[in-house]
């Protein structure tokens, strides 16, 4: 038999698995699908709004983000964030910088917004949508609020959405922005798993395993977009139950030793790492030279599957990982996280955001400042 033929499908098979499962929208019930692709990013930090014991999907006594995932299917954005959300009404505010515009530093909201005034965002991301989600005991289960964010103007953020009888709920984006479509939110709280405070390397293990929590459809003209119209960054925290007290539960998490914010002195400037992830969605501006310089360590280098890269890292915290195409056009995005400062690695498959095997040829890996030059065989 060919051996290039043979391992050529080896790397498909590796790359995606799935790819039948791929073309199919994720299940919204709270649980994370195979599609799904790798996580964007997996917590390292233990919660301090309590861990959850109760271990039942309708309840949960703790509040805790372990990982989160995302894909675009058609036309909706499909988001999933591992962890459990309290039964107390604690929120789980969620941002998207996903056009042009925006604020980096929220001013002049009101509704559920007006506590969260003055918080300023990562550089390179200014929030144009909010979406915030609550759950709590007796007749009322979930209900979510909305809001466009624009530059310069206040916009009163709507409810979307609740649910009465069970944890899922259809969301009304129309209600704010006319024509937004309709999506929907599930959530299974029975998680009591995550960061428990032992080592680093069990602590991800365990972030990463956690396959129940929450999970949205957004429709993508909700955040302003369409498939393949630029990267949606997504920034996701718990908060208290006035949005006036943001947990350490933030993704992309905060670095080891984070406690808790008081809304009002937030600056994510000031926290390393950035707070954010960043989904693929087709096309994107940003693009560099694809000659090496300052060169990580990448082996097997060529490859006929994917990589591990080696990489020096200034200090604890999340990074990210950018693959580049040989005419300089990003193709792939894996948040990383480092435990601790010095020699670390990670893995890339060979394969995009959605889970699909690369062509064949030369790109380059940028990572903390460092590049690499990969060759890919297929």
């Amino acid at each position: 038999m060919n051996t290039f033929f043979t391992r050529l499908g080896l790397s498909a098979a590796l790359c995606l698995a799935g790819a039948a499962a791929q073309a199919q929208a994720p299940t919204i019930d709270g649980t994370r699908d195979a599609s799904y692709p790798t996580a964007l990013a997996v917590q390292t930090v233990q919660t301090g709004f309590g861990d959850a014991t109760t271990g039942s999907p309708t309840a949960a006594n703790g509040s805790e983000l372990d990982n989160i995932h995302a894909r675009i299917v058609g036309a909706n954005l499909y988001l999933f964030i591992g962890g459990n959300l309290e039964s107390n009404y604690n929120k789980l505010d969620i941002f998207f910088d996903s056009k042009t515009g925006g604020q980096n530093q929220l001013a002049g909201n009101t509704n559920y917004l007006t506590t969260m005034n003055g918080i300023k965002f990562d550089a390179g991301f200014t929030a144009d949508y909010a979406l915030s989600l609550a759950c709590g005991t007796g007749a009322l289960k979930l209900y979510a609020d909305y809001a466009p964010i624009p530059a310069g103007s206040t916009i009163t953020a709507t409810g979307i959405g609740s649910s009465s009888t069970n944890f899922s709920a259809s969301l009304n984006f129309s209600a704010v922005v006319a024509g937004a479509g309709t999506g929907s939110v599930s959530i299974d709280d029975s998680n009591t798993a995550g960061v428990t405070g032992g080592t680093a390397a069990a602590n991800t293990a365990a972030a990463t395993a956690v396959s129940t929590g929450i999970e949205y459809m957004i429709p993508l003209t909700a955040l302003g977009t369409t498939a393949g119209g630029g990267d949606i960054k997504v920034m996701a925290f718990i908060n208290g139950g006035g949005h006036d007290y943001i947990s350490n539960q933030i993704l992309a998490g905060a670095p080891a030793g984070t406690s808790t914010f008081a809304v009002a002195v937030v600056d994510f400037t000031t926290v390393a790492g950035n707070q954010f992830v960043t989904v693929a969605n087709g096309t994107t501006t940003a693009t560099r030279n694809a000659q090496t310089d300052a060169p990580l360590a990448a082996y097997p280098n060529p490859s006929l599957t994917g990589f591990t890269l080696g990489y020096e890292a200034a200090r604890p915290g999340t990074y990210a990982l950018h693959i580049f195409s040989a005419t300089g056009q990003l193709v792939a995005t894996r948040t990383v996280v480092a435990s601790a400062a010095g020699r670390s690695s990670v893995e890339w498959n060979g394969c995009d955001n959605q889970g699909q095997s690369l062509a064949a040829g030369v790109y380059v890996a940028e990572l903390n400042g460092q590049h690499q030059r990969l060759t890919l065989l297929r």
